[in-house]
């Protein structure tokens, strides 16, 4: 299977390195540090947050986490898309004050654009890593 860096993902590099010890074999040579990585991890952080916070009813405070998400995360940067994840949430809240209403735009973007998922947990992490589905981004619906 091929991942995101055009070589073995890593679930199946990290089977080959646990097994390569009961076989007496050389371990495999580790994938890179994807660069990316942290910076779309905490934008996603900063997704939930502004969810969480209005799933409590901190509008206000969800309003300035989602205000600090949009200016950090500008089209040019590796965290972009979770900005834009926030966004379709924010907008759907503002439009309805429905946090399911919310919750389905959020959804909606995220099945739309499924690459957003991979950083998340995937086969990209590993064999026993949750797989996160659209339906994540909201699992209080």
């Amino acid at each position: 299977m091929r991942g995101a860096l055009g070589g073995r993902d890593s679930s199946g590099q990290f089977a080959e390195r646990y097994l390569s010890g009961f076989r007496g074999m050389p371990t495999p040579t580790q994938l890179p540090l994807d660069p990316t990585e942290r910076a779309q991890l905490r934008a996603y952080a900063e997704c939930r947050l502004v969810v969480l916070l209005a799933l409590e009813g901190r509008t206000d405070e969800a309003g300035i986490a989602y205000s600090e998400l949009r200016e950090e995360y500008v089209e040019s940067s590796p965290g972009y898309t979770y900005a834009e994840l926030a966004s379709a949430f924010w907008e759907g809240l503002e439009a309805s004050s429905d946090l399911h209403v919310a919750c389905e735009r959020a959804t909606e973007y995220a099945s739309l654009n499924p690459e957003i998922m991979e950083p998340l947990g995937s086969d990209y992490h590993g064999w026993q890593s949750h797989r996160y589905v659209p339906a994540d981004i909201c699992p209080f619906e």
